[in-house]
């Protein structure tokens, strides 16, 4: 009686439960134990130690020079929506007619907005009552071509003119496109014709663009010193 009283004594456990309740309450412990050691690191560490990764090498400086030659120069001055392959994209990314010809006439319409408010702009600096504008106005009336005001007023007349040529080529767009049937807009916008009259307005809004930054580059190096206008040039 007292050798099996101490046996049974042994095979329980302190709140009474056998042995092979603890043996199946082992691997779920060790597992516990595994994930939260996993956890622990990273899943870059973890990568990294079994040779999937490599640790970058480069320096902080070496990081933005590589972040600033990942586009090309020219898309520094020419964005990529304003190029065909952008016009092209679109018109085949696009498989309901409707939303193609409402993404068309929508750019459209935020363009003649931005050139509504750039032409406003350049006019009231046309008739402007400040000193700057009389001092321009005079040498475009007495035709001073050594003075560098008359050729700021002779830019910032260009610039009007392209910029109101702009306005009325994105309306013009605008209104034909949206006269387009949601049937007939992928024969349309995907044909050569199509895409080439698409990407006229968007080359004239980079050359309306870039005629009122050379008027307002012209007004700086007017206005300021000569040391101040290279320093904003460079920024």
């Amino acid at each position: 009686m007292n050798q099996s009283a101490a046996t049974l004594s042994n095979r329980n456990g302190p709140n009474g439960h056998t042995e092979s309740n603890n043996a199946n309450s082992t691997p779920s412990a060790l597992t516990r134990s595994r994930f939260n050691k996993i956890k622990r690191h990273s899943t870059f560490q973890m990568l990294n130690s079994k040779g999937f990764t490599q640790t970058s090498q480069l320096n902080y400086f070496q990081r933005i020079y590589l972040l600033y030659s990942l586009p090309k120069l020219q898309e520094f001055f020419i964005s990529v929506d304003h190029r065909s392959i952008w016009r092209r994209h679109l018109a085949w990314s696009l498989r309901d007619g409707d939303h193609l010809r409402n993404a068309v006439t929508g750019r459209f319409a935020s363009n003649m907005v931005f050139m509504s408010l750039l032409l406003g702009t350049e006019i009231g600096v046309l008739f402007s009552p400040s000193k700057p504008a009389d001092a321009f106005r005079k040498a475009l009336d007495e035709a001073s071509y050594g003075q560098l005001d008359f050729w700021a007023g002779i830019i910032l007349c260009i610039s009007i003119g392209m910029t109101l040529s702009t306005l009325l080529a994105n309306f013009t767009a605008w209104a034909i496109v949206g006269a387009v049937s949601p049937q007939n807009s992928h024969a349309i916008l995907r044909s050569s014709i199509g895409l080439y009259a698409a990407q006229l307005p968007a080359r004239l809004v980079l050359l309306s663009i870039y005629c009122f930054v050379v008027t307002v580059a012209l007004f700086i190096f007017i206005l300021l010193p000569r040391v101040w206008c290279f320093i904003i040039a460079i920024f």
